[in-house]
């Protein structure tokens, strides 16, 4: 089964409801409240594209960090990665996309993350989103994506 991506349009209620949170958090320069709120509308809704955008031009934004930072970040993404990849073994490929999004939410660089990511929800059949996350990948790391 394949899925289809979805716009504002096609999402229920509670998920615009959270993605105009989202942005009102955004639009309110608090980062890190604003890729929570969307990273739970992309849980709800993996295929919402408007938010799924929304989120990685966010976690982008957020990856401008100082060196004590994005050193603890990049410990706290590989933490989730290993739970994602234990869940990956035991192909349960939702919580493994949770886990993908988790380290994502906090280094949106890390390779580890995004390959999870991509596997992950290849195996879920979810093409859009690996292809989207090998699409970062390649934007962060092009010689290592080639």
């Amino acid at each position: 089964m394949q899925f289809e991506a979805k716009t504002i349009k096609d999402v229920s209620s509670s998920v615009r409801t959270l993605y105009q949170k989202g942005n009102d958090a955004a639009n309110r320069n608090n980062l890190e409240y604003a890729i929570d709120l969307l990273k739970n509308c992309i849980l709800k809704e993996p295929m919402f594209v408007d938010a799924r955008k929304k989120l990685r031009d966010l976690e982008r934004q957020n990856a401008k960090v100082g060196i004590i930072k994005r050193v603890f970040n990049k410990f706290k993404a590989s933490k989730s990665v290993g739970a994602g990849q234990i869940q990956m073994a035991r192909r349960n490929y939702a919580a493994a996309i949770q886990n993908a999004e988790d380290a994502l939410a906090v280094d949106v660089t890390s390779v580890a993350a995004l390959r999870l990511l991509a596997s992950a929800a290849e195996a879920n059949n979810q093409v859009f989103i690996s292809v989207e996350a090998m699409e970062i990948a390649h934007e962060f790391h092009p010689k290592d994506m080639s």
